[in-house]
């Protein structure tokens, strides 16, 4: 498990071991570093902004949360709500 999943909701933990044996063969249960390959903004409601490199995002609508996933910066989660804008590939998810 990587350092940053402990601060993780369950649910996300869940989504990343999924998509890692899916993306790997089965052969991975957390994110490499081929799974890093966007950079991505995010603009809040508020004007402020964040920008992250090796970088991706998933966006799950029914928890009304955004998880973005960084190589080296730790793995975050936002409530939807508060971003106003985000720049780059967001990929989807209804796993709860």
């Amino acid at each position: 498990m990587h350092p940053g999943q402990k601060y993780l909701p369950d649910h996300w933990n869940r989504w990343i071991e999924a998509y890692a044996l899916t993306n790997s063969g089965g052969q991975y249960r957390t994110l490499g570093a081929s799974d890093f390959t966007q950079a991505l903004k995010i603009l809040f409601e508020d004007g402020s902004s964040a920008t992250f490199h090796h970088a991706f995002a998933v966006k799950n609508s029914g928890l009304e949360e955004l998880a973005l996933f960084t190589e080296h910066c730790g793995y975050f989660v936002f409530h939807h709500h508060v971003i106003a804008k985000l720049e780059g590939i967001c990929l989807e998810t209804t796993a709860e």
